[in-house]
């Protein structure tokens, strides 16, 4: 009965990190800073290009324009970094 219940438990879990932990394979710290602070979801990260070296602005670049052209999102978006 145990043995089922941590079934069930880890059905749940991998589930969870299927969908909600981002691939960070091939990604250096910054880019994931990046991409974190731009509230990127984690399905696209693998998807999205960064170019952390812009100057001021950091552009997230989504390669996937069906699904921002669908939705009615810019494809690039441009923001201002804020100094720390």
């Amino acid at each position: 009965m145990t043995g089922f219940f941590y079934a069930g438990l880890t059905v749940l879990l991998i589930l969870f990190m299927f969908f909600m932990l981002p691939e960070t394979a091939n990604r250096s710290f910054a880019e994931l800073d990046v991409l974190f602070e731009k509230k990127v979801s984690a399905r696209k990260f693998h998807k999205t290009n960064v170019d952390q070296f812009s100057g001021q602005n950091t552009v997230v670049r989504a390669d996937d324009s069906s699904d921002s052209a669908s939705a009615g999102e810019k494809s690039v978006q441009q923001v201002r970094r804020e100094d720390v």
